[in-house]
Order: C-alpha cells, then structure tokens, then sequence
C-alpha cells in the first residue's frame, strides 16, 4: 500500500490547516453549523487548559482575561473566529519582523548549546533568505490595505475616519462604528518610539500598531531549549510567602496569577526564576489554579518528562504479564457442581467469573505496577518519597520476580514452564534489562532533585540530560512553529502579487488594474485550490522520523502510545521469532529423534517376555502393542517420574480391557473379568494410570545387554506393588512412542526364541509398518523447510507490522493537516470527538494484532509450503497449479484480444464499431459465464490471504466505508479508534495549538499588559488584507446569547449510541 497521496499547495493547504486546528480545538458544540464556522469558544479553550497544562479556570475568566481583548469586538467576546487566530499566532512573527535580534549568547560549549545555535541559525537563516520579504511585508500589506479601502496604495493621514473606511472596505460594519476602538488605534499607532505623532498612516505607523503591546514577549525564546510553558512562567513555579521552603518545591501544582490587580481579583506576591533573563522576578497579581493531573502516567497529551520511560514502564508491565500470568487461565474456578460441569449454563457463568477473575487480577496487579513503576517522570519537579516509592516498585514488580523462582500459585509463577523453559528465561532476562533502564531514570531524577533549578538552567549539558526527550520534543516544535507561520504568511501574499506557478500567469495579470487586491488574491485562490502535489511516502516517512526533519519542520508529534506499541510489535515479532524457531525443532525432534535412543538417566524397567501380551485384530494383523504383566522399575525413586491421568482419560484404557476381555491369554495376566466386574459395578473404580513425564521411560526385556537388547518405550501403567521399599511393580503397555506403534528395537528384538509367536508377528510386521509409515510420513527436510518458510513469511509479516506503523501515523495526521481528509467540512469528523477512553484499546490491540498476525501466517504459510513438498500432496498440488497455469493463458490471450477490441470498437463509454463490440460481448459474456466461478473461488482465497496478511493492521480499514456497519454498531472500529488517537494527540501537540496556548498563557500572566484590544484589531486588519478568503469565516458580532452552549438532542443521543456500539463490537 502507497503512503504518498495527493494534497493541496500553498494557501489552500494553509486554510486546511487552520480549519483542521479550530475543529480540534472545538469540544462542545453540539449543532453541525457552530461546528463548521470554526469558531473557539470559552468552554473549549477552558477545557484546552484544563487537559493541556492542568489549570482549572472558568468560561467566565476566560471571557474576562482573554477573550475581552483577543475577539473582534466587545459583543463577540465569546468566541474566537479563524481570522482571529491567525492574529494569534502571528504576534511572535511581527515581533520578529520589527525588532532586532541581539547576538546569540553561545554560553557553554554544551549540546544543548549547539541545539539553541542550531535553531538560531535556522531561524536566522530564514530570515536572511527571505530578508526583503519580512523587510517590506509590512509596507506591503499596508498598500493592499490603502487600495483596498481608498483605490490607492498612497499613504494617507491617519485619523478615525480612515480607520472606518478600512473596516468597512472588509466589511467590519460593527468595528466601524465603535468610536472608542477607532480613536485608540489611532493614538496608539501615532506616536513612535520618542513619542512624537505620526501624521500619516505609514509602514511605521502601521509596525507601531502591529506591535505596540507585544513588547513582554521576547522572541529569543523559540531558539531556547525549554516548553512554552516554561518560557511564560520561568523554569521554578510561584512560591506564596506563607509557604514553607517543603511547600515550595510542590508549588508546581498550587495556584498561579493573572496580572488584573485593578479589576479586584486577589492579589498576592509570586516569585519566578525567568530562565531568560536569569533573575528573579516578583509580580503582583491574582490567582488561577493549577490542579494535579498525575501527568507521570499521561498517555493522552504526553505531558511526562521523557517518553522511553514511559515506553519502557508499558514493556516490562507486558512481558511481565506474559511471563508470570497465564493468560488464559481459569484460576482452578468452578462455580457449578462436578454433575453439572458441563451443562451450558454452567459454561457460560464459569466463563463471567473466569474473566472477571482476569480483570480483577489485572487491575490489583498492572494498574498499580504501571502507576509506581512511572512515578518521577514528571517534567517538573518531584519529592523524593516519590523517587523512593518507585524504587520500591522496581525492586518489586521487576527485580523480584525475574530472580525469585519459587512463585507458583493459580494467579501467578514465576518458575519455569515446563517444556518451555526458554520462554521463561528470555522474559527474565528482557525484564531484567527494562528494569535496568528504569534504574537509570530514577538516578537522573535524584540528581534532578538535589540540583537547583537555577543551577540547571546555567548547565546546558544538565539541562539536556535531566530534562527529557518531552522538553527536546516541545522544542522542535516550536521550531516547526517558526517555519509553518512563515510559509503561511509568505504563500498568502504570493496570491496577493500573482505570483502563481502555472501556465494561466498571463491571464491572471490581464485586467490586474481594475481589481482590487483582495479580488486578485481571491482568483488567485480559487484557482490554487485545483492544483494537487504528490506527498509523503514510505521511506520519506521513516527518514522524517529518523531525523529532526518530522518534529521540526512538519511538528509532528509521535504520540508515546503508539510509539509504545510500535516497539511492542518489533520486540514481541523477535520474540516470536525465536519461540516459532524452539517450536518447530521439538516438533520435529519429536517425529525424527536423532539416533541414539533417549534415554532416562534415572531410571528404567524391565519385563519378562513370558508375562507380555501382543494383540492382533483378529485378522492376524499385529496392533503393534504390548501388555506386560508386572514390569519392574529399576527402583522406588522412578515413581516421581510418573504423572497420574485424569479421570476422564481412563475411561479409553478401560474400553481396551472390555475388548480384549474374551482372549484367555488377556485375561491370563490382567484377570480381565474383575476388572470388568469392578467397572460394570461403578465406572469411577477404573484402574488407575500413570504415563511417564517429563522424560521417556524403556522397558528392556530380560536377557538384554547393552550390546544386545530389545526395548520399548513404556505408553501408560497401572501400578500392582507399590509397598516395597525394594521394587516397584505394575501392569503396562508397550511400543507406542507419541501414539505411534511398532517401537521396538535392538538386535534381540529378532532372537525368535526368546519371544511367543505373538511378538515375532509383530516384529515382522514392524518393518512393513515403518515402510508404510514412511510412505505417508514427510522427510525431516521436508518438515524443516515447511517450518522454517512459515517462520520466515510470518516474520516479515509481524516486521511490516511494525514498519508500518510509524509512517502510516504520520501520512494519516498529514491528510488530516492537508485536508486530503476532511475536517470541519466533514459531518462524520463530529463522530471522531466520542468515546475516547477507547483509545485504551490500541495498544492491546497492536500487540495482540501482531501476535495473532504472526501465528496466523506461520499456520498458512507452513502448511502450504507442506502441502507443496511433502511428497503425497505435491501431485495434487502441482495439478491444480497447472490448471491455472492453463487458464492463465487463455486470460493472457483473452487480455491480448480485449485490449484490441477495446481499443478498436470503443470510443470512451460509446461504440465506434457496434456490431463488432455486440458480437465480442455476446462470446465474453459467455466464456466469463463458464469461468467465473474460478475467479470467485480466486477472489475469495485473495481475500482470505489479505485478511490473513492484515489481521494486526488496524490503522487502516479492511472493509470498505457502509460495509459491516449496522447502524451505530461497526463490526471493525479500530482504524476510527486509531485516527481518534492521532487527533487527540494533535489536539494537544499541533504547532499552531502550541503557539495559541503560549498566547493564553501570556494573557494569564500579564493581562492587559499583552495583547490589547486595540493591537488585536490592528493584527487583524494584517490578517484580512494578507488573507482575504479567510473572510468567509469571520462571524459577526451578535447579541448576548445564555452562556450554556446549545447541544443538539439528537446529536447527543446519536453520539451515545455509537460509543455503546463501539464498545458492544470491541
């Protein structure tokens, strides 16, 4: 399957994108057309906040402190519409663009360093490359402005009435009339730096009011290796003078301000370390509050301090389940009554508790390892009891159980398992080195707790160490954030210029001069949004992923769970690798001993040739068995290696008996008629049976050396004398090896006058039966490369799994960016906003995918590369691939005279030659009436081997969009449930909702000091004259409506219903 696909260029691409972010953005909006103006609401941003940086603030506050200024006007301040936003998020490129930045303070010869350097470069690189732009992009936006509202880009006094004009030339009839706003811009922007007024409306007037309340936002902190969070608040929290000095270092999650002294919000002093300018800062001011989030175990936004802990937590939490758990245990439960154990309502309420049994076992077990076992990945600072309890749980939940093999109850062991010791050591030995990883975090997080912070922040080399790959990530983003705002500025304008790359240039530019600049750029547009370019790619995707290019030049950010269960995919397609490898050699170590026959070290028998029994059936046809009377183990200890059968397998030995019951020489040594008497009484006084385990055990019969000998392998006993402390004796069947007959062997084997006339009719028929056996059985080549083709094909299957992961995430968010898949357009994307906590379901669903794929494939590939060598089935085989290889050719030859007929009769949909398209039709028609029914038997074996293939990919959809959807109920949810979980991440990480929640932040802090109304509006004159076809989403100012947002009945039940169903299938 391709990952490139075909996505807008330019401003159409850019407006995609705007629109992606507000749908994201939007949590509450319950009908479809509130949904689709794009708007941001105070309840959405209330909750942003809430799930992004943990601070609880009301929809009020949020009206009050950010909205009061950032909206267009005093009666939207309700909502924040896409033009808006814009505005937002070009307040740091105007800063850039107006101000000059100072030399770059290398510091310390450090890597992180080197990191700041580079991203300084970068930055100043673009702005060197495209120097004239960001030079006249100002002047130039203000010509637009003055043609667009006065028919002339010359400079002109700036009073009110201009102001009005502009507004009403991009139809703002509400902002022209609020005479307060007019004369503020107008004051603002007429003054320069001394102080002096501005007379005309000039590029320096203009920067003036761009920029005039941006001066607290310093535009070195995109080049500095630090969160956005960080750079608005400084890298230590407030402090409250009445805290004490343990207080403080908790303070992380106590309360922080917003600077509205005046409005009477209470007040207090705050002390920051600013990580820039390197001092302390007091600020008085008011209080909003930061809650605990438990941010260690945040597999939502990635908000922990580094993602391999995090990863690693998950890892060892899996391979200790599959190592210590049986997975599919019944925990010895049984709920009924042995009479009743098999009834079907008894199966199906042993079936309820058994699972509940799991789940409670996995809740009391993983939940609590997972919790402690993250504790101090924390991106700010933590307390060393914390540190300390998580040290404890390694020791506990890793440590302990891979070292300690005495564990064994019906929940969980830790000792070997028996036949499988492998499995069990590499367990041990991968949790051993997760718990190893963990070890060393913990280390870094005491090192990070002793060290001040203000320490920290002037040792870079501490700071890349100590900080986390979650700080290293926030700061690529913020570099993607610098290149993304720049492209969207740099294509807007291009429009407005006509610089267009396609052959309609010179038709563009006819007429130019009778056009506004806004018609231009809209024609412009209109004309951008037909071009498509290929994007993406399978290898781009990794190489993207591999270097810095994915997070910091496209920000995106590979969510940790999915990561996880990446990872999970490789390790557990190794691991399965090797086990399949373990498997296959005991299979056919099993079919094919080696020469030597195996032997117990322990212990042996012996039986008297005179007291052995070999059946026929009747026909003089030897069944290959014997029956010994009073075998004797070579001594008392032999015992242990013998296991009891169950009961329910004893009935088959007892049926034996009643069989052979009538043969006098059957009942000369098993007196056959009491045991009959005893089980015709009561079935349950059945003998009963012992069958050697773990190991073989030979019977040799008397007379044997150890270079002459006839032995055979003991099949199951019943004990006679078991009370000696000198011998143990029992009744026993021999010569059947893994339920083969006939295994007898050694030289005296054939010595016809040591055995009766029963064992040399076996013995002569032995070797007929092993060339009769060997005739039907597969060579141990032919069972080796079955295997090893099974392991090889299902290898490459569980690998794709996993090389497959990382790009299609990346390919799925950029169609979502890109608009290649719809947004806010999109009915359907409101569906994408229900049931998230079934995001939990992904990364079960990637391990177990990657485990059942795995299994899958090996069985199907094995048995048709059996079924292709093994001698019996291979003529079969080979005769059904001739026929297709026969009926391949006549579709070849068919396909030669088609594509003529095709290219000679038709014309498109119509006929150019009717009669010789009718009479091709007519003997097509009737040859596919014959041969269809291949192709359907052909199709449905593509699909099942495509199913096969794909069983563990659930990010893409295996059935096609309408099929196995049953009104709320999809039979395969996971590939919605997988794009749930790359827009949940996105809503949280996209580089423009990084930027806006900088700006929030910033508006916490410094109130009106930042962003003030009057800059707002000048802003976003920049934005509607750079970007008119972002016209279409501004929303005009309207009454006040209730504060509760309106949700649509309808909706809300339709969205129940689908988590309801989405969970029924799941």
């Amino acid at each position: 399957m391709s990952y490139s696909f075909e996505k807008p260029v330019g401003a159409a691409c850019d407006v995609r994108e705007l629109e992606y972010i507000t749908a994201l953005f939007q949590t509450q909006h319950g009908e479809e057309s509130s949904f689709r103006d794009g708007s941001i609401e105070a309840s959405d941003v209330k909750n942003f906040l809430l799930s992004r940086y943990g601070i609880e603030i009301s929809k009020g506050d949020v009206r009050k402190h950010i909205f009061h200024d950032l909206a267009g006007s005093r009666r939207e301040d309700e909502s924040l519409d896409i033009p808006e936003i814009v505005s937002l998020l070009l307040i740091p490129y105007l800063c850039k663009i107006t101000s000059e930045d100072g030399k770059y303070d290398q510091g310390k010869n450090s890597m992180v360093s080197r990191f700041e350097q580079v991203a300084y470069d970068r930055k100043n690189s673009i702005r060197q490359q495209h120097a004239s732009f960001e030079k006249s992009i100002i002047g130039n936006v203000l010509k637009i402005i003055m043609k667009e509202a006065t028919g002339s880009d010359e400079e002109q006094p700036l009073s009110v009435e201009l102001l009005r004009q502009i507004f009403l030339a991009y139809d703002e009839k509400i902002l022209s009339r609020d005479e307060k706003l007019l004369k503020d811009m107008v004051a603002v922007a007429s003054k320069d730096d001394e102080g002096e007024n501005q007379i005309l409306l000039d590029s320096k007037a203009f920067a003036k009011g761009l920029t005039h309340d941006l001066d607290l936002y310093n535009p070195m902190q995109e080049t500095k290796f630090t969160t956005c969070y960080e750079d608005v608040f400084g890298l230590v929290t407030m402090d409250r003078k009445s805290q004490t000095v343990d207080e403080k270092e908790e303070a992380i999650d106590g309360d922080f301000s917003i600077d509205e002294k005046e409005e009477g919000i209470e007040v207090e002093n705050t002390k920051i370390y600013n990580l820039h300018s390197g001092r302390e800062e007091n600020h008085a001011s008011g209080i909003y509050k930061r809650v605990f989030t438990f941010s260690q175990i945040d597999n939502f936004s990635d908000s922990f301090r580094d993602k391999t802990q995090f990863i690693v937590v998950w890892l060892a939490a899996l391979f200790g389940y599959l190592a210590y758990f049986e997975i599919f245990s019944t925990f010895g439960i049984s709920v009924c009554q042995p009479e009743n154990s098999n009834t079907f309502g008894c199966q199906v309420l042993n079936s309820i508790t058994i699972w509940f049994a799991i789940l409670g076992t996995i809740v009391l077990v993983m939940v609590p390892t997972v919790m402690l076992l993250s504790l101090g990945n924390n991106i700010h600072r933590h307390s060393p009891v914390e540190i300390l309890v998580s040290c404890v749980a390694i020791a506990l939940f890793v440590f302990f159980p891979a070292l300690y093999h005495k564990i064994d109850n019906r929940f969980m062991s830790t000792a070997d398992i028996e036949g499988a010791a492998w499995f069990s050591h590499a367990a041990r030995f991968i949790n051993l080195i997760f718990g190893g990883i963990l070890c060393f975090f913990q280390m870094c997080n005491i090192v990070r707790y002793i060290i001040p912070d203000n320490v920290l922040a002037e040792s870079k080399v501490l700071t890349l160490i100590l900080r986390g790959s979650g700080v290293r990530s926030e700061f690529g983003i913020k570099q993607a954030t610098i290149r993304k705002v720049h492209d969207l500025v740099k294509n807007a304008f291009e429009l407005s210029e006509s610089i267009i790359q396609d052959d309609t240039r010179e038709d563009v530019a006819q007429g130019m001069d009778k056009k506004t600049p806004s018609a231009i750029s809209l024609l412009n547009y209109i004309k951008l949004t037909e071009r498509r370019e290929t994007y993406g790619g399978f290898f781009w995707s990794w190489k993207s992923f591999l270097s810095d290019d994915l997070i910091e030049n496209q920000g995106i950010w590979i969510h940790t769970r999915l990561l996880a269960g990446s990872l999970a995919q490789l390790v557990v397609t190794l691991f399965l690798t090797f086990g399949a490898y373990m498997v296959a050699n005991e299979v056919t170590l099993g079919f094919y001993p080696t020469e030597q026959v195996p032997q117990n070290n322990r212990c042996g028998s012996f039986a008297d040739p005179s007291m052995c029994f070999f059946p026929d059936d009747g026909n003089g046809n030897s069944m290959g068995i014997g029956f010994c009377n009073n075998v004797r183990l070579t001594n008392v200890t032999c015992l242990s290696q013998f296991v009891r059968v169950p009961d329910e397998y004893t009935d088959y030995f007892c049926n034996m008996i009643n069989e052979y019951s009538f043969m006098s020489e059957f009942n000369q040594y098993f007196d056959a008629e009491n045991v009959l008497q005893l089980l015709n009484d009561d079935p349950l006084t059945c003998p009963d049976l012992y069958i050697p385990y773990p190991s073989e055990i030979l019977t040799a019969f008397e007379g044997s050396e150890d270079d002459l000998f006839c032995v055979a392998p003991i099949a199951v006993c019943t004990p006679t004398v078991t009370n000696s402390t000198i011998e143990v004796k029992g009744n026993c069947i021999i010569g059947m090896r893994d339920i083969l007959p006939f295994q007898f062997s050694g030289e005296l084997c054939s010595n016809q006058t040591l055995f009766n006339d029963d064992f040399n009719i076996l013995y002569t028929q032995k070797m007929a039966y092993e060339e009769a056996v060997m005739s039907y059985m597969p060579t141990r080549n032919t069972l080796k490369s079955s295997f090893n083709v099974g392991i090889t094909i299902a290898f490459i299957a569980g690998f794709s799994n996993f090389a497959i992961s990382i790009p299609s995430q990346i390919v799925t968010t950029m169609k979502f960016r890109t608009g290649a898949v719809e947004s806010l357009r999109n009915r359907e994307f409101l569906r994408q906003r229900v049931g998230m906590l079934n995001l939990t379901y992904l990364l079960g669903a990637l391990v177990w995918g990657t485990i059942m794929t795995f299994i899958a494939v090996f069985i199907s590939a094995a048995a048709i590369s059996f079924l292709v060598m093994f001698h019996v089935t291979s003529p079969y085989i080979f005769g059904v691939l001739s026929a297709l290889i026969g009926a391949l050719t006549t579709m070849i030859v068919k396909a030669l005279v088609s594509l003529f007929l095709n290219k000679y009769s038709f014309a498109g949909f119509y006929r150019t030659r009717p009669i010789l398209a009718n009479v091709a039709n007519v003997i097509f028609e009737c040859w596919h009436l014959a041969v269809t029914s291949t192709f359907i038997i052909i199709r449905a074996l593509k699909l099942i081997a495509v199913v096969t293939w794909n069983i563990g990919r659930i990010d893409r959809p295996m059935l096609a969009k309408g099929v196995g959807e049953f009104g709320p109920i999809v039979l395969d949810n996971f590939p919605s449930i997988f794009e749930k979980d790359l827009l949940a991440i996105d809503s949280h990480r996209h580089p423009y909702i990084e930027r806006l929640g900088m700006m929030y932040l910033m508006k916490l802090k410094h109130g009106k000091r930042f962003a003030s109304r009057t800059g707002c509006h000048w802003r976003l004159l920049f934005v509607l004259a750079l970007m008119p076809y972002l016209r279409k989403n501004r929303i005009d100012a309207f009454e006040d409506e209730d504060d509760d947002l309106f949700e649509d009945e309808s909706d809300h039940e339709l969205s129940l219903m689908q988590t309801i169903g989405a969970e029924l299938v799941l």
